[in-house]
């Protein structure tokens, strides 16, 4: 299979127009429409269909574009995978706190065990912010999570898998031990969270706004040090990852409430800058991270899900 063609066909399948595809690629789009026309082929399947102007994936094409987009990065990974275990090599990772500390906790603990010749800086941002980090090369790769998969200008890379939210309190909050909870049982307490734009907060306020529940107040503190303090003096409640919220529960402080509503979900990716060659530590990492993601869906398919 040409992976010149798989990537047209991820590309294409990003923008779902054939103009920027083709200046995203810089190929003229009769080589476009060659690379799509050649996979479909060799596929024996229709990946793309017009309704009325407007290009859209077929199911098939659908089926196929999680294949495609792992393809490519193996593809990548495989030309530059090889690393010399005696040279140290660092690494610098963009990520919100509380995803690359508390999300990600056991992939960054089997990582320092498995390559210890790489060394990792980590740089705190808000989610939002660590796309900007890597663009600016200010770090070589990012952890991100977003609602839906769509493409992060100027960045190559790949989701990961996605998982549900969950609600984190202190022990001694009044709703710690209630089961079934709903949305009207939360309002009148304050939330925290440590950015404006965490995913995790915003995408469950808005739920709560369609059911006209309102909470007392939401604090944006910027670390999760002071989202902690917040959930222990002042009866604060925290949404955030469930592996995140898994973490916390083993602290013996913390509690995960029941609540009994439709699950919020959020993909969870790692990206780097495009149009690059991959270093070895990247490379490394990049692999790493994938066949953590691999495992942890394979063990928790409940919780963890690739479609």
């Amino acid at each position: 299979m040409d992976t010149k063609a798989v990537k047209t066909f991820v590309v294409l399948s990003e923008t779902l127009n054939y103009q920027q595809a083709a200046q995203r690629l810089s190929y003229a789009p009769s080589t476009l429409t060659g690379h799509i026309h050649a996979l479909e082929q060799e596929l024996g399947v229709k990946l793309f269909t017009k309704v009325g102007r407007q290009l859209e994936l077929t199911e098939e094409g659908r089926g196929f574009q999680e294949s495609a987009q792992r393809l490519l990065m193996d593809y990548d990974l495989a030309l530059r995978s090889v690393v010399r275990t005696d040279e140290e090599l660092t690494l610098g990772i963009a990520g919100c706190e509380l995803i690359a500390t508390y999300a990600f906790s056991p992939f960054f603990d089997s990582f320092l065990r498995r390559c210890p010749h790489i060394q990792l800086s980590i740089h705190f941002s808000s989610n939002m912010q660590a796309p900007e980090t890597i663009l600016n090369g200010n770090v070589d790769v990012g952890l991100h999570c977003a609602p839906s998969r769509r493409p992060l200008p100027g960045l190559d890379g790949t989701f990961l898998y996605k998982e549900p939210t969950s609600l984190v309190v202190h022990k001694s909050h009044p709703l710690a031990e209630r089961k079934g909870l709903h949305y009207s049982d939360l309002a009148g307490y304050p939330f925290a969270a440590p950015h404006a734009d965490c995913y995790c907060t915003s995408e469950l306020l808005k739920r709560m706004a369609g059911a006209n529940v309102k909470p007392d107040a939401t604090h944006y503190l910027g670390i999760m040090q002071l989202v902690l303090h917040k959930l222990a003096t002042e009866g604060a409640i925290l949404s955030c990852p469930y592996s995140a919220a898994q973490w916390f529960g083993t602290s013996g402080q913390l509690q995960v409430l029941d609540l009994a509503e439709e699950d919020v979900w959020l993909w969870y990716g790692v990206f780097y800058k495009a149009g690059h060659a991959v270093p070895p530590a990247l490379a490394t990492f990049l692999r790493e991270i994938q066949k953590f993601a691999e495992a942890r869906s394979r063990q928790d398919p409940k919780h963890y899900l690739t479609r």
